[in-house]
Parts: C-alpha cells; sequence; structure tokens
C-alpha cells in the first residue's frame, strides 16, 4: 500500500472544499485524533468514498496503546470468543509465539489476529499495517481454510495437516509483519516478496531444511527457483501435510505441459492424465465460490 496521497495531483486542490476535505484527511492521517469540526463535516471526512488508498505508514515502533490492544484483543479471542473462533485463534496464537520464539527472536509484539477474509478473493491470508479499527497490524486467515472448504484444502485429510498448513501460512504473514514493525522495510514494489523476504525465508528455510527461493519478480540468475510469494508450503514436501494440502494450480501446470515427463516411477504421459482426472473429480465437488477461486488462478497459470 502506497503514499496514494501523493498521487493526487495538488493542483486539483488548490482551493474550496476538495483542498480543505484533503487537508482534513492528510491531517487525520498523521494522527490528529481530535478535530474541531462540525458533526457534518466528520460524517463527510470519513465516509466519503476515497479514490486513492490511506498512505502507508510503517513505523519500526510499536506505540504502547497499540500494544495493549493488540493484547486486550488476544486475551479475549483465548477467553470469550465464541467456541468455534476461540478454537481456531488458540492455534492461531500458538502459532504466532512458537514462530516468534524461534526465528524472530521474540522481537515482534503480538498483532491483531482475525479469522476473516483477506483483502483478495484469492489470498490465504494477509498482513496489514493497520487493522480495520486503526491499531497498527493484524494478520487475516481466510475462514475456508480452517473450516477445510477452500478448494486447496482436502477435508478428508487428518486435521493435522490442516493445522501444519496454517501455521505455514502464519509464519508466512508473520515475515510480512517483521518487514514492516521490525525492518521497517515493506518493499512495496515487491508488493512485500522482495529480496528482504526472501532472505528471511531463506534464513528460516535453512534452519527447517527447506530449498532456497526467489524474490517473486522472476529474474537473474535465481529465476528458475520458487517464487517466496508462496514460502514456505511451495518448498515442503507436499506428505508434510499429511494430504492436506491440494496445489491445484500445480496440477494444472502438469495438465498443460502434458505432465512431469519421464518422471522416475515412469509416469510420464499416463500420469499427466491420472491429474487431469483427479483435478476435474476434485473441481467438480467445489462450491460455486471456490470454483470461481480455482478458476482465477487457472487464468493465470494459462496466460488467460
Amino acid at each position: 500500500m502506497g503514499n496514494d496521497l501523493k498521487c493526487v495531483p495538488v493542483s486539483s486542490y488548490r482551493s474550496g472544499p476538495k483542498r480543505q476535505l484533503f487537508d482534513l484527511r492528510e491531517r487525520a492521517y498523521h494522527g490528529i485524533s481530535r478535530l474541531s469540526l462540525p458533526t457534518e463535516t466528520l460524517v463527510l471526512l470519513t465516509h466519503t468514498p476515497m479514490k486513492h488508498k490511506a498512505p502507508d505508514i510503517t513505523p519500526a515502533v510499536v506505540p504502547e496503546s497499540h500494544k495493549a490492544i493488540r493484547q486486550a484483543i488476544r486475551d479475549f479471542a483465548l477467553k470469550d470468543a465464541e467456541l468455534w473462533y476461540k478454537l481456531q485463534l488458540v492455534r492461531l496464537y500458538d502459532a504466532w509465539e512458537k514462530w516468534n520464539d524461534q526465528f524472530f527472536n521474540s522481537e515482534m509484539v503480538v498483532p491483531c489476529i482475525f479469522v476473516t477474509e483477506p483483502h483478495t478473493p484469492r489470498a490465504l491470508a494477509d498482513c496489514s499495517n493497520f487493522s480495520a479499527f486503526g491499531s497498527r497490524s493484524q494478520i487475516r486467515i481466510r475462514p475456508s481454510i480452517l473450516t477445510g472448504k477452500h478448494p486447496n484444502i482436502n477435508p478428508d485429510a487428518p486435521m493435522e495437516g490442516r493445522i501444519r498448513f496454517v501455521s505455514d501460512i502464519m509464519l508466512h504473514e508473520m515475515i510480512h509483519q517483521f518487514q514492516n514493525e521490525v525492518l521497517n522495510q515493506p518493499e512495496i514494489s515487491y508488493k512485500g516478496h522482495g529480496p528482504a523476504f526472501a532472505g528471511k525465508c531463506n534464513e528460516i528455510g535453512e534452519v527447517l531444511g527447506l530449498d532456497k527461493v526467489r524474490v517473486a519478480k522472476a529474474r537473474g540468475k535465481d529465476k528458475d527457483l520458487p517464487s517466496c510469494a508462496y514460502w514456505p508450503f511451495n518448498v515442503r514436501p507436499l506428505d508434510y501435510f499429511l494430504g492436506a494440502y491440494v496445489p491445484l494450480v500445480e496440477e494444472v501446470k502438469k495438465e498443460k505441459s502434458g505432465g512431469d515427463g519421464e518422471s522416475e516411477d515412469g509416469g510420464g504421459v499416463d500420469e499427466g492424465l491420472d491429474v487431469v482426472e483427479s483435478f476435474v473429480t476434485r473441481f467438480q465437488k467445489l462450491t460455486e465460490e471456490n470454483r470461481w477461486l480455482v478458476y482465477e488462478q487457472i487464468k493465470d497459470v494459462i496466460g488467460e
């Protein structure tokens, strides 16, 4: 998320109501919480649709008030949340605590963790600089990953495999939090998946015994490496997830290329045909919403 206020030509706001509204927003974004304004003006300020996103403010120091609300949300989630949410959030916060101790030297402050849809339909999760209510740092996990209704999840596989997959998703999002709040290096031009992100992935991956990954943009000497945008589950052995993770996009790639060629077990073209049959069978079982999710992924693979 870039500082989109800079994208608006200043000349278009030199005078009049737009200029005033621009000034008010700018002041609000820079931390002025008390404005002596009529109610009607405040409603206009907070409800007028914005053509551009809010600016990306990524301070390395988390204010004490933000730490307090984040801790309070964690405490509520683990103690008083509705039962299903409590069960999921206990696992998510446990995963966050474990990874923070193991790979981040306990440097990070617990974020707001929510079981809700991320900002794009295809995302499994996301890490935002700001929460929906204005505190710094939130991590959102798509509910269908947890319920087993997502097309990349096999609901019949052991629950332990799904827990491992969700734990990997959390680790990925924590690197984004680390970039934002510790390194102060969000790598906006790479959509968060640049050299610093890939470097942290490879640092952790070396401990976990995972293959190296590259930045999201495939270029240079590392262009043939897997992308860090899908780390770590794209470099995990599939059996690590006990059959819970179903990488449908990889299957479509095999379908497009006629299989993997001569594999070690002699699968060849027959393996490719098996993959197509397997994919179609599982696709037919998906809900209409999840079919659209898969369709969007397929379009990326085949270049449409």
